[in-house]
């Protein structure tokens, strides 16, 4: 800065006191602006660490917490889990009045979900409807088809101990247009089928029944159409000789008496029967 200052004023013609004096004036000047530019900088470091942390936190908030793939269970209680890309559930939300009363009481959010599933049906609103025979549908959604085949085959791990559950998987759009319907994606592939074999059947009537009953239809309606395409009875008649018997009576020239055996042929269905010519029979007085 010192050689700036000497190549600027080098020509000025002015004594060497006032040459330093003003030397340092500027030197003074220029350090002090410096400064001052500097100074926004420095200030607004902390804030800028701030934000880039809320950054940072915001999108580890939106990972985490971003399902990515939904699972429903319907037995009476009904409910939907949300579970994210670490296969925790993040949300625990009824789809009716017993599923909701269940969603409360058994918070199953942050666990993994073979373990909020195992909670779910180890309580006695779902086990007992389960004990007494009622069918449990589990369906896995969302778009990524290997993450919810690996969640399928997780949660049919987890059920495989227990009778009368059905599981299935599907896409977004697939729930969207059995919601369009008022029905879960596992009621409505049974609507669906019931109603290509029954076309008054209605989508209220699907929502109306229980699983158990509908799949109970289906297969009634399954099992009349194979009869109908399928099954016949009929009876036939044959055509066979048959053994007849006939008795006979003898004349004579005198006192006596004569018997005769005949057969003759016959037709029937199975046994036939045929008459029979009596024979002469000649008696000896």
């Amino acid at each position: 800065m010192d050689e700036r200052l000497h190549g600027a004023f080098g020509s000025v013609r002015a004594d060497e006191a006032l040459k330093d004096r003003t030397k340092a004036f500027l030197a003074r000047e220029i350090a002090r602006r410096e400064r001052r530019s500097a100074l926004p900088v420095r200030r607004l470091a902390p804030v800028l660490a701030c934000l880039l942390l809320l950054l940072v936190g915001f999108g580890g908030y939106q990972f985490y917490f971003t399902p990515v793939a939904a699972i429903r269970l319907e037995i009476n209680p009904a409910l939907e889990l949300g579970v994210n890309r670490l296969g925790r559930v993040v949300s625990s939300q009824g789809l009716n009045e017993d599923g909701e009363a269940l969603a409360q009481e058994v918070d199953v959010r942050f666990l993994p979900y073979e373990e909020a599933l195992e909670r779910l049906m180890a309580d006695s609103r779902v086990e007992e409807p389960l004990e007494a025979g009622a069918l449990l549908s589990i369906e896995v959604i969302g778009d990524d088809e290997t993450g919810t085949g690996e969640i399928l085959a997780a949660v049919e791990t987890c059920t495989a101990g227990s009778g009368n559950v059905s599981c299935c998987a599907g896409s977004a759009g697939e729930a969207a247009e059995a919601a369009e319907h008022g029905l879960t994606l596992s009621r409505y592939r049974l609507y669906t089928a019931i109603r290509a074999l029954d076309p008054s059947f209605t989508a209220e009537e699907a929502a109306a029944l229980t699983m158990r009953e509908l799949r109970d239809r289906l297969a009634a309606l399954e099992g009349g159409a194979s009869s109908e395409n399928g099954g016949s009875a009929g009876a036939g008649q044959g055509n066979g000789p048959g053994d007849g018997t006939g008795a006979g009576t003898g004349q004579g020239s005198g006192p006596g008496d004569g018997a005769g055996q005949g057969y003759g042929p016959g037709d029937g269905t199975g046994m036939g029967t045929g008459a029979g010519h009596g024979g002469h029979g000649h008696g000896h007085s």
